[in-house]
Order: structure tokens, then sequence, then C-alpha cells
């Protein structure tokens, strides 16, 4: 009888204030639930929804008009097929009009190494830069042989993408043999999918000096390591890019080779 009464009171200050308050006189919302009394350890708050174990939700078949209702499941004997192909362990499911769908409880990030791409190419593979001296930003020219393909998936909230190539060449004498020193800088060409390429330039600086050997040119090696993050999901492309900053004693450059290493690392929001 007691909670025939208290379903009464509920339906009758529905029907008149379109609110129900529950410990309350004064309800906010169309649903107000107050603390009973917050001082008594005895007295246990808290909503609890309908709970059943997923084979009993299993049974039953829900359409659109229950879409948004809360169920808490007790065990993990769900049929997973149709709407419970989600309903894999205990926990909090609401229903989105077609399946069951876990409430989220907790966010784990996890870093994963989703790649790991080497290139390099040949000793032998002679290139000479052929666009002049230019301080400064100047017009880049592309270093053959030097791509790395790197795909994002989706559902991957942060991202970092580690590029490394190691470079190596030597000048040319401008007149004949004696000192020479110089230097390069660096930039990258990146291209998501068929979009229209970008470049990212002036990403590191390396250069060679010679004081003493004048029958040889210096030759340099220079490591050029450069990060990207936040990428969203798709395929990109990127390439090593140079330009000729100064010279003395210096007329061109060979690239002589290059090797390098392309890593994704990326943390994945996990829903459990």
């Amino acid at each position: 009888m007691k909670k025939l009464n208290f379903l009464s009171v509920i339906l009758i200050s529905m029907l008149y204030n379109s609110q129900v308050g529950i410990n309350t006189t004064n309800p906010v919302a169309t649903l107000d639930v107050e603390v009973k009394d917050a001082n008594d350890a005895l007295s246990l708050d808290g909503l609890i929804a309908p709970r059943l174990a997923g084979g009993q939700l299993s049974a039953k078949t829900y359409n659109g008009l229950q879409t948004g209702a809360i169920v808490y499941v007790t065990d993990s004997s769900a049929t997973l097929a149709g709407q419970t192909v989600n309903v894999a362990n205990a926990g909090y499911y609401y229903f989105d009009g077609t399946v069951w769908r876990r409430m989220l409880t907790s966010i784990s990030n996890n870093a994963w190494l989703l790649a790991d791409i080497e290139f390099s190419s040949s000793i032998n593979s002679l290139q000479v830069l052929t666009l002049p001296p230019q301080p400064g930003n100047g017009t880049y020219e592309l270093i053959n042989n030097t791509t790395l393909t790197v795909t994002v998936p989706s559902n991957y909230s942060q991202n970092r993408v580690t590029l490394r190539w190691d470079v190596w060449g030597a000048p040319n004498f401008a007149a004949s043999p004696g000192p020479s020193q110089g230097s390069l800088r660096y930039a990258v060409s990146y291209q998501q999918g068929s979009s229209t390429a970008g470049v990212i330039p002036s990403i590191m600086m390396s250069g060679w000096s010679s004081v003493s050997d004048v029958n040889e040119p210096p030759r340099f090696n220079a490591p050029v390591v450069f990060s990207l993050s936040g990428l969203t999901a798709g395929t990109y492309t990127f390439n090593l890019m140079v330009h000729r900053e100064s010279e003395i004693n210096a007329n061109g450059i060979q690239i002589w080779g290059a090797q390098g290493r392309g890593k994704f690392m990326s943390s994945k929001t996990v829903l459990t």
C-alpha cells in the first residue's frame, strides 16, 4: 500500500505540475530527486536502473519508441548479435534506437607504434643540386628517393609522426682546391592523399667546413629530424627538400645518398 500511495503522489504531481520532485516540494526539472538525509549514514542515496541479465536482455526486442532507455546488465550472458551485439560485459547500456551501446565509464590512452617505415637510397645515386645559393628561405629542391608514406587511422585521439633522414654528400670546389665552407637549409614536403602538396620550410640546417684538406672537398653527413602531431585520418606522403644557404670556395653540392626512417606514434582512446 505504501508503494501504491507513493506512485499515486507521483502521478498526481505530474498531472498538475508536469514536474515531479522526490524529497523536494519544489522540483526544477521533469524529475528532481533530492537527497533525503545526507547526514544519515543508513540512508543510502542513488538511482538504480532496471537490472537484468544479458540473456534476458537478448530475449527482448526494442524499437524506436524505446530510444534512450537505460538498463544495467548484470552479467555477460547476452547473445552477441542483433540488438545486444555490443553487450559483452556487465555494465550500464543505453538503447540508441537500433542496438544497445555501453555507457562510457572510463577513458584510457595507450601508446601504439603503428608504423615503422624505413627506406634507403644507394650511395651511387648521385644528385647534383642545381639552384644557386640563397640566403634565408629560398627555393627548395627535392632530394631524390626520400619518400616516406604514413597512414593515420581513424579513432586515434592524439598522434605524432617523427621523421629522420641522414643525408650525405660533398661540395664541388669552385676554382682550385682550398679551404671550403658552407651550409644547407632543409624543408619537408607533405601531401595528404591527392590534395595539393605543402612545404614546411626551414626545419633545420647543416654545414661543412674544411681549412686544411685542400686536395679533396669536405664531406658532410646531416641528420635531419622532424616531428608533426595532430594529423587527421588519412595517408600522408613526406619528402625531404634542401636549398644551398651559403658557400665559400664551392660550386654546387653533390648529394651522394640518403637513408631515413619514419615512425607514427599514437594514443588510442579506449572506452571501457
